[in-house]
């Protein structure tokens, strides 16, 4: 076995004292015993040495080289010349894996006899010892190479390797700085042979503010290199798969300039967590700005917002002023580049609605567009809402329990109506009256009575959250500013056209009646003025967004717009829908 390990463990180390025992330690811990680990002490000034020889001394299967290579990639070469396993792994020395990572990594390899590679998911751990959410990239073992081409969504220690192979292709290149993982990996994977994945998050990866993670600049001048080879031949690969021979495939837009601005976004956002700004916006304009994509470009804005700001998706919503204004302003930016701010606008929306919804909300979080609040259905209260914000994410609460999470789009302040009407719509009757019942078992007010007239009192102020005498709502709340805007808009239909005696009888109106004709002809009017109704104004683009957002999820095959005016909603809304007639009144519209 010390001979013919079945892995060997390849732990470059420079000035690591601070951290290498955990990562070496994780290796004792290992189910699996048949393994070699060689440190290499690359140049180290501290007492990396002295550490790695406690170990040496101590348990055979440790090895030490030393090098000057003053870089991870050209450690790692040369730990490699002198692995023996069949399986090669690639830990640094401020990372570990759990204590099942050889047994469940070989198992799987195993099981799939003619795989050259096996890969797991990840966490990153915050100097805080926080843990983030699982990345288990699948795609990884379905389309290895495709993904590889354009992004590498594993972590260095979260892979076995076959030794062989990597000798074959000349180990990491050590012209980058960054990214050299990624570029191996790339290479391995144009051989077109199988990778396997176990789905769990078996490599933790610390996180900290020297990281190389955190060098925006240097990532993407590397991240273009690699991603330029993978959309390329390489002639570093000798016998590539011959559907990869050429590189990627640029199908669905996936090309090389929308795979770099990708990974400039996440750099990007990295870059706000951590209080700099050195990615230009330009080098985003290739990200697709259609409504099905903001989701995950906020998504890829979080991932990389969490390594900038060392903070996990829990954390966000509180420290919001350390980086929510520099985000913001790359979002709004982003929204210029793609001359289309409604969708610079859709993933700020979906990236404030992310960090809320791992928020507990213990307290008000007030962000770029929204306001994170906790009610109490028992005793709502009015909000008046602060300078610029234009939608509310609730927990609407109960005992101190969730009983439901409300997010609306907010004109005016919330009055104490409105969260009545929004518990009457979200909270389950029975809840309500079950609560208001337990309370008054329970509460010393109600001891000395007994039976239903304790109950009665509570229970009626329960339900009395369920109904709602009347509409009336304050001047300056949401409910009165939409009924000022349906006021108004009642008022414009009027004014469009003369009124006329009601009839004895239906009848088709002739042309001589010159309705039809005052009512074209006021709107054609009114439609030959520039921009009538202010179409950039954000009430109206914000109209146009939840409008698509009240649309059925799936395909829809006929749809006919009445009133499209000049066609700016049409436009949004015509990707949505196989065959479009739009229509208007005005032929000047």
């Amino acid at each position: 076995m010390a001979d013919n390990p079945l892995v060997s463990i390849v732990v470059p180390a420079h000035n690591a004292e601070a951290t290498l025992a955990r990562a070496l330690d994780c290796l004792l811990d290992q189910e699996i015993v048949d393994w070699e680990a060689i440190v290499v002490d690359d140049a180290s000034t501290d007492a990396t040495a002295a550490i790695v020889a406690g170990y040496v001394e101590h348990d055979a299967r440790f090895r030490t080289l030393s090098c000057c290579a003053y870089s991870a990639a050209g450690a790692r070469n040369s730990g490699i010349s002198t692995a023996r396993g069949r399986w090669l792994m690639f830990l640094d020395a401020d990372d570990w894996v759990d204590a099942g990572f050889l047994a469940k990594m070989l198992a799987a390899l195993e099981a799939a006899p003619d795989a050259v590679a096996a890969c797991c998911g990840s966490r990153c751990v915050m100097p805080d010892g926080e843990l983030t959410p699982s990345s288990i990239p699948t795609e990884v073992a379905t389309q290895p190479f495709e993904t590889f081409a354009r992004r590498c969504p594993i972590r260095t220690h979260a892979l076995l390797v076959d030794r062989k192979t990597i000798v074959e292709l000349g180990g990491f290149d050590v012209s980058l700085r960054t990214c050299e993982d990624w570029d191996l990996w790339q290479r391995l994977a144009r051989l077109g042979k199988r990778w396997v994945m176990v789905d769990e998050p078996l490599a933790f990866y610390r996180t900290s503010p020297n990281s190389l993670t955190r060098n925006s600049t240097q990532m993407l001048a590397d991240a273009e290199i690699v991603i330029a080879r993978g959309f390329s031949p390489d002639p570093r690969v000798k016998q590539p798969a011959s559907a990869h021979a050429n590189g990627a495939i640029e199908a669905n837009g996936r090309t090389a300039s929308e795979a770099l601005a990708w990974f400039a976004l996440w750099n990007a956002a990295s870059d706000c967590g951590c209080g700099r700004r050195s990615i230009s916006p330009q080098t985003l304009r290739a990200l697709p700005a259609g409504r099905k994509w903001a989701r995950e470009i906020a998504k890829v804005v979080l991932d990389g917002l969490m390594v900038g700001s060392l903070s996990v998706p829990a954390q966000m919503a509180a420290r919001w002023d350390r980086f929510g204004g520099s985000l913001t302003e790359l979002i709004t930016e982003l929204g210029k580049v793609w001359d289309d701010p409604v969708a610079g606008r859709r993933v700020q929306n979906h990236l404030e609605e992310m960090l809320l919804d791992f928020d507990d909300l213990a307290a008000p979080r007030r962000l770029a567009r929204t306001l994170g609040i906790r009610v109490d259905i028992r005793n709502p209260t009015s909000i008046e809402l602060p300078e610029g914000i234009d939608q509310i994410y609730a927990h609407l609460m109960m005992d101190g329990q969730i009983e439901a999470v409300v997010q609306f789009g907010v004109l005016g302040n919330v009055t104490r109506r409105h969260w009545i009407e929004l518990t009457r719509d979200f909270v389950p009757p029975g809840r309500l009256i079950h609560s208001a019942a337990r309370l008054a078992r329970r509460s010393p007010v109600h001891a000395p009575q007994q039976g239903a007239g304790a109950d009665k009192s509570d229970m009626s102020a329960a339900k009395a959250l369920l109904s709602i005498a009347g509409r009336r709502s304050d001047r300056d709340s949401h409910f009165g500013k939409l009924a000022r805007l349906a006021a108004e808009a009642r008022r414009l239909v009027r004014s469009s056209a003369e009124a006329i005696e009601p009839l004895a009888a239906p009848r088709r109106a002739s042309a001589a009646d010159g309705h039809d004709n005052d009512r074209t002809s006021f709107w054609n009017r009114r439609f030959a003025t520039e921009d009538p109704w202010n179409y950039g104004s954000s009430y109206e683009q914000e109209k146009y967004e939840r409008q698509l957002e009240i649309l059925p999820a799936g395909p829809i095959g006929r749809a006919l717009e009445l009133a499209c005016a000049e066609g700016h909603f049409t436009r949004q809304l015509a990707p949505r829908v196989g065959h479009l007639t739009a229509t208007d009144i005005s032929a000047v519209a």
